[in-house]
């Protein structure tokens, strides 16, 4: 495609031109381009394998870590970047209530809800949904490291740890010192975009102090910056008077509905405090933001708010055993929240009428909260051996289903107004008119409290143990979670390592590990009674088998996993146990770091190639599911992703990083599939220049280098299809247009 050879001339070109430029720069080196050698990075600390720390080289997983120093120097300002560059992920941008969603080794769920996101250990995906939220809300200048787990985590982190786990661990409060310390940084940029990030911290006596905050505001790309097929992300139907009538009369934002207007606003703060043996933390953030590219527009306005709302407090204390090891204790509390409004037009089924709606203009709520204690034995032996083991009880008070005022009566509840009645000028309420009508009446706000018999208690008591064995370069670990859910009963899931060091720079690891997955409150209850709702719901099994095997040799850590991984009762969007699947994958990390033209150069090489089938298909024809293989969809059976850091000279240097992503075929809902499309390959590039002296750095940073227009695959059923020149088949888009190229700047300064 055109796109994408020019893409490919611009990282060539680019490359050649940096080349040149460190050919004639002075001899002085810049400063190291990896925070480590490559053989302190393969036997860097992590601690999401097992919940303690230890080497990557002897995690019982396939792993990798983001460093701090990754993160300023390829420019990224959220995480949602960061997956787009590492193996494994497949992420798709919607910019709606689901900002981004990045589906883990080939398992395609409607929100991205089999990955575990965690923030220093402490779960951050939503507690109704279970879906973690990628938008710009992490605060990334507090990051130590990213660390990323690919395959069933269940034997350490319980339910849910199903495709694999994603850890932000913050700068320990522990590492500071008498001085005050820290970071702060501003950008801006393309789409009116202004970042604001800082970091502090200090030592007061035996209190240790960190603490981070983040601001990010943006009006979020326009539909003319919206590259590749559009499809009903059209303004077009947003304006359409025969589909939307009243609707375009209201605002929000300063603007009146029926444009494409995308505004977000996000933020966050973290503390960590640190105090003898004591530790606390505190995470709160807030994303709100529009619908995007997520919603056809002749269903759905994209200048309404939605927003989602997650925090965490802990209070944890270790005590210190025998042989350095140590009985730890937290007591966590959760609590997530999503609310926001909703500007529908659901067509008109009578005959002739299909041009007009019956349109609303809604509030929805949902809040869920939850606690937690826990306690874990990290005890070393004499010999051979390290146990873990641990226990946890947790308690988790759900909502059952949105809080609506405004919507389709008696499918939503307004507890604002619980009498109201069922009649209305239409028959659905007195809320949602005909398209044709004056005007919409205002409905009344929605409680921020959810009213207690819109409320289900769930909970959870498990317990592990893991032994892990270590003499003559042989590694061997057994772990085991017991976990008995209020609802679902008891489940067991093991895991099983077996490593060699055949060398000092030769490790090989077998793995085997499994998973369950509870169902998402939202499916089980539906949410609204508008949604398929599905109380008989079973959990979701997973089993994995994986090699892996790591090898460092001249300037360069490979490491390559071959995975086969099998899933029993799927559960789809339309909430049914529905089949089985079975991906089989491999996955290549390589980092390198070369001396060349009297320079260090560094960077990273990876590659995905990922074959997911599902038992079943769908047959647009019956508009049902059929038994028979076929591919899930929506997941490319190739990837390829390289980065390099290049010193130009003593203060400056540039990243340049590009992707390739395969051929795609649709999910099999899409009904785009059935008339035989495909998503095309594509390639983008992303450049990050810095200058840095003493103190500050300033940073040129531009996305999709080469302005390719490409689009990715729709989320959830995606069933909205692209004949403009008729209403959508569904609500969910089938295709979503993507950012072309843009430009930041930005300043930064550690002190």
């Amino acid at each position: 495609m055109p796109a994408t050879r020019q893409s490919l001339l611009l990282l060539l070109t680019a490359l050649v031109m940096n080349a040149a430029a460190a050919e004639t720069a002075a001899e002085s080196r810049f400063d190291r381009l990896l925070s480590m050698d490559l053989d302190q990075l393969q036997n860097l600390t992590v601690s999401s394998a097992s919940g303690v720390p230890e080497s990557l080289r002897h995690a019982p997983a396939a792993m990798i870590v983001i460093t701090a120093d990754d993160i300023r120097r390829r420019g990224y300002d959220s995480l949602v970047e960061v997956l787009q560059d590492v193996p494994g992920f497949d992420v798709t941008i919607a910019g709606g209530t689901n900002y981004a969603t990045a589906w883990q080794r080939g398992y395609r769920s409607p929100f991205g809800q089999r990955t575990l996101l965690l923030v220093d250990g402490v779960v951050n995906n939503e507690l109704w949904s279970q879906a973690p939220d990628l938008s710009r809300q992490y605060p990334l200048q507090m990051l130590d490291r990213i660390e990323i787990l690919y395959g069933p985590a269940s034997a350490v982190y319980g339910a849910n740890a199903f495709a694999g786990v994603v850890n932000l661990i913050t700068r320990p409060a522990s590492a500071a010192s008498a001085k005050a310390e820290g970071q702060w940084q501003l950008r801006g940029g393309s789409f009116n975009t202004r970042t604001a990030e800082g970091a502090y911290r200090q030592a007061f006596g035996d209190l240790k102090i960190a603490a981070g905050a983040r601001l990010f505001r943006s009006d979020d790309p326009g539909l003319d910056d919206l590259k590749g097929r559009r499809g009903f992300v059209s303004a077009d139907w947003l304006a359409n008077t025969d589909a939307w009538g009243p609707v375009l009369a209201l605002s929000h934002n300063g603007r009146n509905l029926g444009g494409y207007y995308d505004p977000a606003a996000d933020s966050s703060w973290l503390v960590n405090l640190d105090w003898r043996d004591w530790k606390a933390g505190l995470f709160w953030w807030r994303a709100t933001e529009g619908y995007g590219q997520e919603y056809a527009t002749d269903h759905a306005q994209v200048n309404v708010p939605w927003s989602r709302e997650r925090s965490h407090i802990y209070l944890e204390h270790r005590d210190p055993v025998r042989q350095d090891g140590a009985l730890t204790t937290r007591l966590t509390l959760r609590q997530s929240r999503e609310w926001g409004d909703w500007a529908e037009a659901e067509p008109d089924w009578h005959a002739g009428q299909s041009a007009f709606s019956y349109v609303s203009n809604s509030h929805w709520n949902s809040q869920s909260h939850a606690w937690s204690l826990e306690q874990k034995l990290d005890l070393p032996t004499d010999g051979d051996w390290r146990w873990l083991g641990g226990w946890k009880v947790e308690r988790r008070t759900l909502a059952k289903a949105y809080s609506i005022c405004g919507y389709w009566e008696p499918q939503a509840y307004c507890p604002a107004d619980p009498d109201v009645s069922p009649v209305g000028p239409e028959g659905f309420g007195p809320w949602v008119v005909h398209s044709t009508a004056n005007a919409i009446p205002d409905a009344p706000d929605v409680p921020a409290v959810m009213s207690p018999d819109n409320r289900v208690y769930v909970t959870n008591r498990n317990a592990h143990l893991q032994g892990a064995w270590s003499r003559n370069g042989w590694r061997a670990s057994l772990g085991l979670l017991l976990d008995h859910h209020g609802v679902y009963g008891t489940h067991t899931t093991p895991r099983l390592s077996l490593g060699r060091d055949f060398s000092a720079d030769t490790t090989v690891k077998l793995l085997y590990g499994r998973a369950w997955q509870e169902p998402p409150t939202i499916q089980v209850y539906g949410g609204w009674n508008g949604r398929n709702a599905n109380p008989g719901l079973q959990p979701e099994k997973a089993a994995n088998t994986e090699l892996v095997l790591m090898h460092a040799r001249r300037g360069w850590l490979h490491e390559l996993s071959l995975f086969d991984a099998r899933y029993s009762n799927a559960i789809r969007e339309v909430a049914v146990n529905a089949s089985g699947r079975h991906v089989q994958g491999a996955e290549y990390r390589g980092r390198f770091e070369r001396e060349w033209l009297a320079r260090t150069w560094s960077g990273y090489l990876y590659y995905t190639w990922t074959l997911a089938r599902d038992d079943q298909h769908y047959d647009a024809a019956t508009g049902v599911w059929t038994d028979g293989e076929a591919a899930i969809g929506d997941i490319a059976r190739h990837k390829l992703q390289l980065g390099i850091d290049v010193p130009l000279a003593d203060h400056w240097n540039l990243n340049l990083r590009g992707r390739y992503v395969g051929r795609r075929e649709l999910y099999s809902g899409n009904p785009l599939r059935a008339l035989g499309d495909t998503l095309d390959p594509y390639v983008t590039a992303d450049l990050n220049l810095e200058y840095r002296q003493a103190a500050y750095r300033l940073a040129l940073t531009i996305n999709n280098l080469g302005d390719a227009a490409y689009e990715t695959p729709g989320i959830a059923s995606a069933d909205a299809g692209t004949d403009t020149s008729q209403r959508a088949t569904g609500y969910y888009n089938s295709l979503l247009p993507q950012t072309g190229r843009s430009v930041y700047l930005s300043l930064g300064m550690t002190y």
